[in-house]
């Protein structure tokens, strides 16, 4: 999980430290990755990989109101040290 340094900071958080990350549709834990390359309050989670099932966190049931396609690439979690 890419993570920005303020956030991490926040959170006592250290690269590789083992985070979980849950909404209000599921839970997973996955690896921290501090890093500049995300904005400060947003992570990202690649969802391309088996090992990291992001679309646990994610609303299949809310739609895109223009391309009325699953909301699979935004969802609100809350972050936790594991």
């Amino acid at each position: 999980m890419d993570i920005h340094p303020g956030d991490a900071e926040a959170l006592t958080v250290k690269d590789g430290d083992i985070l979980t990350l849950s909404s209000r549709r599921g839970r997973i834990e996955a690896p921290a990755r501090i890093t500049t390359s995300v904005e400060r309050g947003t992570v990202f989670l690649p969802i391309h990989f088996g090992e990291t099932p992001t679309n646990v966190l994610t609303d299949a049931e809310a739609f895109d109101p223009l391309a009325k396609i699953p909301e699979f690439k935004v969802s609100a979690v809350k972050i936790e040290k594991f």
